[in-house]
């Protein structure tokens, strides 16, 4: 270390007095090559010459380090790769750390020798390289979508384009998950304030890849490709037994080392000081690590950061485990599986004659449920091969039955015979094995077990003599072999596991299924409900039929069907309905079983995360549920692009047009905003739905835009729904384009949005030309006056509108005068508010087709009642008028009732949460009117309310036409229940039964 520490000094020496000059060839050749000739390779990757060129000189100069040094650093001042002495001297202190260095080579053969890549291996078939899609879900301190995009788009290599402009006005807090990138570097990527994530998490479904990629980032690492300025990369599989008794750093260290004392002090000494820094941890399998030890051990502590907290942690892990450590993590990245694409590709590749892909795809078409699980690569690999035997399954259980038989067939070298479709099938000496390893699989993922040693068999399947037996027998096992820091040896199998985690998913069902009816039950009762265990039952009912005995005496029990109609136990109900599924049973006990998110034709899975075959079963059911349903509530189900996928060709797709047309709402904020806005379009691209809910989906200006545009050329939507969607004015003038075009919407509503004055002025005019358009909803948003000017000078033209609602818009009886104008004749009515200001007067043509009027919430006052009381007595059309929560007091109301008293079209009247004391005039009301059917008076607190409610009361009598009154509710229990007497009794002795009288409660 003598040589390193001269040359330190002499690198800064030269630093100082030649600051960033390219060194001299002749001074690099004095100083570097006779101290580090040695490590000329590694010096070589830190500072950046292609691992090619390197390779290269190794050849040409084969048995001279000095004449390799030489030219490689003659290489690296030709190639101008920021040749400077600050540099290289960050170079030599990354690459010569003498025993850390010797370490970080170790682990480097480990793992070229371990890569995965292997497409060519016939079976079990392996994940092709080309599998690796990973994409973005958040990153800690996420503010806005723009701030993904940009840099992303810094990164990622052959993706697909990103809309630069799709970012949300208004939407911090986001969740963004639209970015894909092949490139595993990109996982690493620093966030928008240039701060690398330390500690990140990537999920995926079982079988997607997720070993599969850290152990390719791992390989990268060892080539030089990936992190070069990371000194040690450290890849752990959960799974393995050694894991579990590492309750420090140093055991894992100790373990690591080979117990080898002075490399471990070393590397020990190198991980403290630097708190980590400079170190990788590859965790994979997170899922796979035993519950109770998931928030208390170790593991958890190092990847939280209470353990080297300057080290990278990189954490795999299936969805259902990873909830703990969602708010630890700095970035959350999903594994996609196969693009669409890549899925096409990999099909070709396998099959390559037309014919034979084509049969393929006809397959899956016929099997969607198959189909959707095609993007995950393992699964498609094993449909592959299948395939070629044509023994092909129709569920996820008959998928797994056939891989494992075709595993045994394959290791005993044997072919398969087309009568041998299920394990219960195989020869009596081959299934007693395989019975026992059943039990074994079982029971160890009962215990959270997914690796055995010798004497775990003997504790959990004593009828097994040792490992080797079930190894040696059928393959459906593989050796895990564990570090050793010794002589470069990778180390001697301790311990196996199954070749996947769902074969031994797959097994453990299969022992289940085989026990008595009493054993059946117990473990139902005491197990179903794991989240561990949740493929092991979906296949243990897609074994052993719906009808199975056990299985429906456990879901049929009363107790257990209180729990599934609670909204706190809604994934219960997911479970179990995948459980049905998955033997395409869905009718018979499914609407009792699960009511908590199926009922009154509503669909309600939101806050679950849905895998895309989730989805995938959700799609497969509503094809073949006889049930027509509204709505489907889909928020923050985290579905990706492949769920979403599903959903969209469901559908669009034109077998179904039947199932989903009576589909009026679909909730799908809170997943992939780009893939939601693709999906919403294609909808109702397809034509086939005639109201549509975008409801509360935080879309923004510019998705509402992409919305409009689509419904602009739509024929068959009737009624949309665009409230809550947080769009402007931009939004307001792409509705106004889409007005001005589309010849079918009757109905739509804008409401709670920000338009504001200039948004309703671009509206009206939209609607000056629109003769379609029946029923228009602007409530909430601040239109003002001034807005409502605006929309009147449309009524002036438009004969087409029915319906108005113009509620909490800060109307005050300004523009209560400009309604009166465009709805009667006013010419002799003054033209001036309550406080004495004159109001701009429009001239209009009277309308006489709107019949409904909605002014709540708003400031109209007595001087607005005295100007709608001049409408009531002109209009004869008006049916309904809203004036509720308007100021108006006993003055006001006594205007507007008057007008009311010889008016012949107005049937529905709402006078609610006003300031009504008297009773007089709406007792007058009632003796004269002869077309009124609903007046609502509720909310109107006074002291005597008892009184007043039966002076009204007490009138009824007189009146024929009136079918519901809305009574005020008089304060203290006391009071409300003499009331309701006397309700029941006056309608009794007045016969007045024909009026349903209600009570604000």
């Amino acid at each position: 270390m003598l040589h390193h520490s001269v040359l330190v000094i002499q690198c800064l020496f030269y630093v100082r007095f030649t600051g960033t000059k390219k060194p001299l060839l002749a001074d690099l050749s004095r100083y570097v090559t006779p101290r580090y000739a040695a490590q000329w390779k590694d010096i070589g990757r830190f500072l950046g010459i292609p691992e090619g060129r390197l390779d290269i000189l190794e050849v040409d100069y084969i048995g001279s380090v000095e004449r390799c040094c030489n030219e490689m650093l003659a290489a690296w001042t030709d190639m101008n790769l920021n040749a400077t002495w600050e540099k290289l001297l960050e170079a030599i202190k990354n690459v010569c750390k003498g025993h850390i260095g010797q370490f970080a080579d170790y682990l480097k053969g480990i793992y070229k020798e371990t890569h995965f890549v292997s497409e060519d291996s016939e079976w079990p078939p392996n994940l092709p390289k080309t599998a690796i899609n990973v994409v973005l879900v958040s990153r800690k301190g996420e503010r806005t979508r723009r701030e993904l995009i940009e840099i992303f788009n810094r990164h990622r290599r052959g993706t697909p384009s990103i809309d630069e402009t799709a970012s949300l006005s208004g939407a911090s807090g986001r969740t963004a998950d639209a970015v894909v990138s092949q490139d595993i570097g990109s996982i690493f990527d620093a966030d928008c304030r240039n701060q690398p994530p330390r500690k990140i998490l990537i999920e995926g479904a079982p079988g997607i890849g997720k070993t599969a990629l850290v152990k390719e980032a791992a390989y990268k690492w060892a080539t030089g490709d990936l992190l070069k300025n990371k000194q040690l990369l450290i890849l752990l599989f959960l799974r393995e037994s050694y894991i579990e008794s590492i309750t420090s750093l140093q055991d894992l260290l100790m373990k690591l080392t080979g117990n080898d004392e002075e490399m471990f002090t070393h590397v020990n000494r190198f991980m403290i000081r630097n708190n980590g820094k400079g170190v990788v941890f590859l965790i994979d399998g997170f899922d796979e690590y035993s519950t109770e030890k998931r928030t208390k051990s170790f593991i958890y502590d190092l990847i939280i950061g209470r353990t080297l907290p300057m080290s990278v942690k990189v954490i795999t892990s299936r969805p259902h485990a990873s909830n703990v450590l969602v708010s630890k993590v700095d970035k959350r990245i999903e594994i996609l599986g196969f693009a669409e694409e890549q899925r096409i590709d990999f099909i070709t590749r396998s099959l390559v004659k037309k014919a034979k892909i084509t049969k393929f795809e006809q397959y899956l078409n016929l099997n969607p449920v198959i189909n959707t699980l095609c993007y995950v690569p393992l699964h498609l690999a094993i449909l592959l091969y299948l395939f070629k035997g044509n023994n092909l399954p129709k569920t996820l259980t008959e998928l797994n039955e056939l891989f494992i038989l075709h595993t045994i067939y394959h290791f005993l070298k044997m072919d398969l015979s087309g009568d041998i479709t299920k394990i219960s099938h195989l020869p009596e000496a081959v299934n007693n094995v395989v019975y026992k390893l059943s039990k074994m699989a079982y029971f160890g993922l009962k215990q959270d077990k997914l690796v055995f040693t010798d004497a775990d068999v003997k504790l959990l399947c004593p009828e097994v003599s040792s490992i080797g037996e079930a190894t040696n027998g059928y393959g459906l096992l593989q050796a895990i072999r564990h570090p050793s820091y010794k002589k470069g040896a990778v180390g001697t199998p301790t311990s196996f596991n199954f070749i996947h985690l769902t074969m031994q998913e797959f097994l453990a069902a299969y022992f289940v299924s085989t026990l008595t009816y009493s054993q059946q039950l117990k473990e139902l009762e005491d197990n179903f409900w794991r989240g561990n265990l949740s493929f092991v039952w979906m296949m243990y009912v897609g074994i052993t039929g719906i009808d199975s005995t056990p299985f429906c005496e456990f879901v049929t029990n009363q107790e257990q069907l209180a729990s599934y109609k609670s909204t706190e136990n809604r994934m219960k109900g997911l479970h179990l309905f995948q459980c049905f599924l998955e033997v395409n049973s869905s009718e018979a006990l499914l609407p009792d079983l699960t009511s908590g998110l199926f009922s009154n034709g509503c669909i309600d899975l939101h806050n679950i995360k849905l895998l895309p075959f989730n989805v995938s079963s959700l799609v497969s059911f509503l094809a073949r549920s006889p049930h027509k349903w509204k709505s489907i509530n889909l928020e923050n189900c985290h579905m990706g692009d492949k769920g979403m996928d599903i959903l969209k060709q469901f559908l669009c797709c034109n077998q179904y047009k039947e199932k989903s047309s009576t589909i009026q709402g679909i909730n799908l904020f809170g997943n992939d905003l780009t893939s939601l806005i693709d999906c919403y379009c294609s909808i109702i691209k397809s034509g086939y739905f005639k109201n549509f809910s975008l409801h509360n989906q935080k879309l923004g200006d510019k998705f509402i835009a992409k919305i409009a545009s689509v419904v602009a050329a739509n024929r068959t939507i009737v009624q949309l729904n665009l409230s809550q969607n947080g769009f402007g004015v931009d939004g307001a003038k792409a509705i106004a384009d889409c007005l001005g075009t589309n010849s079918t919407l009757e109905v739509l509503d804008i409401s709670e949005n920000y338009i504001a004055t200039s948004g309703a002025l671009v509206i009206s005019g939209a609607l000056q030309s629109n003769n379609v358009l029946k029923c228009l909803n602007i409530a909430l948003n601040n239109i003002r006056d001034e807005g409502v000017t605006a929309i009147c000078q449309c009524l002036a033209s438009n004969r087409s509108l029915k319906e108005l609602d113009l509620s909490r818009n800060s109307v005050s009886s300004k523009g209560v005068y400009q309604l009166a104008l465009s709805l009667g004749s006013l010419q002799h009515v003054p033209a001036s508010t309550e406080d004495g200001n004159s109001s701009e007067h429009v001239n209009h043509k009277p309308n006489l087709t709107l019949e409904m009027l909605c002014l709540s919430h708003n400031m109209v006052c007595d001087p607005g009642a005295y100007f709608l009381s001049h409408v009531l007595k002109n209009n004869s059309s008006l049916a309904t008028l809203d004036v509720s929560c308007c100021g108006l007091s006993d003055d006001g109301i006594a205007t507007l009732v008057d007008s009311v008293k010889d008016n012949t079209s107005l049937c529905k009247l709402n006078i609610s949460r006003n300031n009504i004391v008297s009773a007089t005039r709406i007792v007058e009301l009632l003796k004269c009117n002869r077309h009124l059917s609903a007046l609502n008076l509720q909310q109107n607190y006074h002291a005597d309310a008892l009184s007043f409610n039966m002076d009204i009361l007490n009138t009824l009598h007189e009146n024929h036409t009136l079918k519901w009154l809305g009574l005020p509710k008089p304060s203290g229990s006391q009071l409300l229940d003499e009331l309701i007497t006397k309700v029941n009794r006056s309608r009794s002795l007045l016969n007045v039964g024909h009026i349903t009288v209600e009570y604000y409660k």
